[in-house]
């Protein structure tokens, strides 16, 4: 994927792979984290020299929301919001919204978590918004927090059904 191409499917499905294997693999993510192009590099993922990567990690008390100038698919695309709209709808709204509003983009730069409430989403106090604009030569790569049910928690659970139901299963 190059500095300013849309990610196409194939790239998506890496990326997620690149995102899930940081869940599961500490030594995985801390090698993303410290050289993100070679990583990236590995899963087919090409950046020009002149673009630095970062990588940033969200948590469960900060959620990095990242602004570029490159339009979202219509089907994602949201230019009004609901009267309670969930969390990716306001997101998509801004990321829209402040590629055509550049008052409305500094805003957010500037008050990212203000920004967020004052859409109508419900953000716990304890959860704070970091905002980032990815520019021609700066981009970023989010690791959002691993979600509760794991692809190695989903792997146990079976297993554990697994030797409760297979008469063939002692359990062991």
């Amino acid at each position: 994927m190059n500095a300013t191409a849309q990610p196409n499917n194939l790239n998506v499905i890496s990326l997620a792979g690149i995102i899930a294997n940081c869940w599961l693999n500490k030594e995985f993510k801390n090698k993303l984290i410290a050289d993100p192009k070679k990583i990236l590099s590995k899963h087919n993922i090409e950046f020009p020299a002149d673009v630095n990567i970062k990588v940033l990690v969200d948590s469960p008390n900060l959620i990095h929301i990242i602004l570029a100038n490159e339009p979202l698919e219509d089907r994602l695309s949201i230019d009004t919001l609901p009267e309670n709209p969930t969390f990716l709808q306001v997101y998509r709204y801004i990321y829209e919204k402040g590629r055509t509003d550049r008052a409305f983009r500094h805003r957010f730069l500037v008050m990212p978590t203000k920004t967020f409430r004052e859409l109508g989403f419900s953000l716990p106090e304890n959860v704070h918004i970091a905002g980032y604009e990815s520019t021609e030569h700066t981009r970023y790569f989010v690791i959002p927090t691993a979600p509760k049910a794991t692809l190695s928690t989903v792997i146990q659970n079976e297993m554990t059904m697994l030797s409760m139901t297979d008469p063939f299963c002692d359990g062991k």
